[in-house]
């Protein structure tokens, strides 16, 4: 989920072991989920950083922050050949933008669960309603010479 499912992508996208995933609100474009999201560690990074260095604009933070962040997770979306995927998304997420959340499902060419809710919301409800979903995605996939996962 969120940062999990961020990373996740990468590992994905890179790793041949890996033959399917499941990710609950990640994201495209991680340099501006870390600059727009209003998680709280996000937005007291986000606060110390435009004090400590004068950032005037939410765009030279921005800009900063893809200086410094150097690759996003989804650069390496299909390094080792496209995988079914299955991408939970939030329809009001703040945390992390549902367009970014959107545009993951676009890169991947996944099945997409849109849900209603903010990002808390929807992880919950991921497990709580939605578990099945997951799992029975995990099963089709495997079960049809998916390769292994760890």
């Amino acid at each position: 989920t969120s940062v999990g499912a961020i990373t996740a992508n990468l590992a994905l996208g890179f790793e041949s072991r890996i033959g399917v995933g499941a990710l609950i609100v990640g994201s495209a474009h991680f340099a501006d989920v870390v600059a727009e999201s209003n998680e709280a560690g996000a937005a007291r990074l986000r606060e110390a950083r435009f004090h400590a260095f004068g950032y005037q604009t939410m765009e030279e933070y921005r800009a900063a922050l893809r200086k410094t962040l150097l690759m996003d997770p989804v650069a390496l979306v299909n390094f080792s050949g496209p995988k079914p995927a299955l991408v939970v998304s939030a329809d009001a997420d703040l945390t992390v933008s549902t367009n970014y959340q959107l545009e993951l499902v676009r890169l991947l060419g996944a099945e997409h669960l849109p849900l209603s809710g903010n990002h808390s919301r929807v992880i919950k409800d991921t497990f709580l309603y939605h578990s099945t979903k997951i799992v029975d995605f995990f099963k089709r996939y495997l079960a049809f010479g998916a390769q292994e996962t760890y």
